[in-house]
């Protein structure tokens, strides 16, 4: 392939990718952004690394977290993210640079996803328009540089390739299409289950509009055999989720007031001091939104556009998810559990912010058409009017952020690994963190040595006296298994305070604990490791089966 051919095929591609490196460099140049959520992702990311350094690809809790008690948000939160930053920090060497490297990336490929979604139906240059304004939406760049919603930043990253799959099904339907839709759902599931949630029923709305004419239900069977690939896939995530979430506080309890979805729509009337930051989003909303006025251009020609149009589709997303973050949907977030729990009605800003881009760049043939008669300057004009807004839409998102330097960004991740977590992810016995105790171990009237005492294995033994309860520095989980030297399982519950308490002999005893994965864990392993490779499997007999197509 020549030289000129390869820079027509992928010049594109890399202007929207280029666009997505972009967007993290005032980060690169000013230190990393620190928001709310900081804490919480590198805790699981710290946690993550040292267990896949031991041998451990998937931890099952934290052994270190609220002055050793540890935590369980490894069994509940998706892992894609902490698996990203602990590879960041083993090729880069440090969590800084690492930190950089993963984020640019996960930009990249949101902007990539975009232009890979739009080039189904526009040109390549406005594809890569469309990937490139991605980058610099304020809502988007508002998760990196504002909050530190790592788990969204990077969903938004996976979503577009979602939207993207389910329109090549659509259209094509070949084997490597329903791969690719499987591919990205079940990245998304691994990486943040609200925008999961959230991204599923667009996914669904969007589909609806996109099936074709006369194949529909051959059309909707492959889609839906693509989502349950892709479910098959991430399952060794979602398995024990589903299975364990009543086990700890977030799964069971009513969410704080912060948490309330009523709480939480965009333009709401009422202000809440629990929600107070709902008003900065508001702000980023309007931001958002004032990006993507151009595509208003597209309202000329909108009785010219077929019903079934990708224009349509995507205005229909854009207002969709519109609908949602505002009050004007809270009868439906009322009879709606599973979208009550997304929590953040705000949240659906980062489907618009993924519709808005595409019809911007749709819109240009439109803009071009209607300057066309008024010569270059005024055209450029036009242009420079548009770039300005969008860069007043975003600049404010990353001016306004707290920076951490190097020296600081290093200092902080020294006070995690011990830190106290969100109460959410605290087991549902526990009411409150127990108070940091000297020792790992307390046996009253007993002596006692610790032979190890490793995350998720601890041995000791204790020498005869009386039967007591040992104390040990960690919290009760049904998945701890006390067992003697002979292989008798001993009798563990929780204090009152929610720390483990293992019944012990009046004999001389060594005891193990371990924590163990249940069957459960085991068999959803194996089902995702046969998901992958049917999912390969699909995309290799689809290559060779399938004539290549430009899109």
């Amino acid at each position: 392939m020549k030289c000129k051919e390869l820079t027509r095929r992928f010049a594109p591609a890399a202007v929207a990718c280029g666009a997505g490196v972009a967007a993290i460099l005032p980060a690169a140049a000013r230190g990393f952004p620190y928001g709310n959520d900081l804490p919480h992702h590198y805790r699981m990311s710290l946690a993550f690394y040292d267990s896949i350094r031991a041998g451990n690809l998937y931890p099952g809790l934290i052994a270190s977290t609220n002055g050793g008690f540890g935590d369980f948000s490894p069994r509940l939160y998706p892992p894609l993210v902490y698996y990203l930053l602990a590879a960041g920090r083993g090729v880069a060497g440090d969590w800084y640079a690492g930190s950089f490297l993963v984020f640019s990336l996960l930009s990249a490929a949101g902007c990539l996803g975009i232009y890979f979604w739009a080039r189904a139906f526009l040109a390549p240059r406005h594809a890569a328009l469309a990937g490139a304004l991605y980058a610099f939406v304020p809502f988007r760049l508002d998760d990196f540089y504002q909050g530190s919603y790592f788990g969204q930043y990077a969903a938004g990253a996976v979503l577009p390739f979602a939207f993207a799959f389910v329109e090549r099904v659509c259209r094509r339907g070949t084997r490597r299409d329903v791969a690719g839709l499987a591919a990205s759902f079940a990245l998304l599931c691994l990486t943040h289950l609200p925008l999961t949630v959230i991204g599923s029923l667009s996914l669904l709305v969007y589909a609806l509009l996109r099936l074709p004419h006369g194949a529909r239900l051959t059309a909707a069977l492959r889609l839906a055999g693509g989502v349950l690939l892709g479910l098959l896939c991430s399952s060794f995530y979602w398995a024990t989720m589903l299975a364990e979430r009543s086990w700890v506080r977030i799964g069971f309890e009513q969410p704080g007031r912060w948490a309330d979805y009523s709480r939480n729509f965009l333009f709401q009337r009422e202000v809440y001091p629990e929600t107070v930051w709902v008003l900065f989003v508001n702000v980023v909303a309007v931001a958002t939104f004032a990006m993507f006025l151009p595509a208003l251009a597209l309202a000329r020609r909108w009785r010219e556009v077929g019903p079934k149009s990708e224009v349509k589709a995507l205005a229909a997303l854009l207002l969709l998810s519109t609908f949602f973050a505002t009050p004007l949907s809270r009868p439906v977030w009322a009879v709606l559990p599973s979208l009550q729990q997304t929590q953040f009605p705000w949240r659906w800003l980062a489907v618009a912010s993924m519709a808005g881009p595409p019809l911007v760049a749709a819109s240009v043939p439109v803009w071009a058409e209607q300057l066309k008669g008024y010569g270059r300057a005024l055209s450029l004009a036009v242009a420079c009017v548009m770039l300005a807004l969008v860069a007043s839409a975003s600049s404010f998102v990353v001016t306004q952020a707290d920076y951490y330097s190097r020296a600081e960004f290093d200092a902080k991740l020294v006070t995690l690994p011990d830190s106290a977590t969100l109460s959410d992810w605290l087991p549902a016995w526990a009411k409150t963190v127990p108070p940091k105790a000297d020792a790992p171990l307390r046996i009253p009237q007993r002596t006692f040595t610790i032979r190890t005492w490793e995350p998720e294995r601890r041995a000791f033994r204790v020498a005869a006296g009386q039967a007591v309860e040992a104390r040990v520095r960690a919290f009760y989980y049904p998945r701890w298994v006390a067992v003697d030297e002979r292989g008798g399982i001993l009798p563990t519950r929780p204090d009152e305070d929610g720390a483990l308490l293992v019944s012990l002999p009046a004999e001389e005893v060594s005891v193990e604990l371990n924590f163990r994965e249940p069957r459960l864990a085991k068999l959803s392993g194996a089902a995702s490791a046969a998901g992958w490779v049917l999912l390969f499997a699909l995309c290799v007999s689809g290559r060779r089966r399938e004539p290549p197509s430009a899109v």
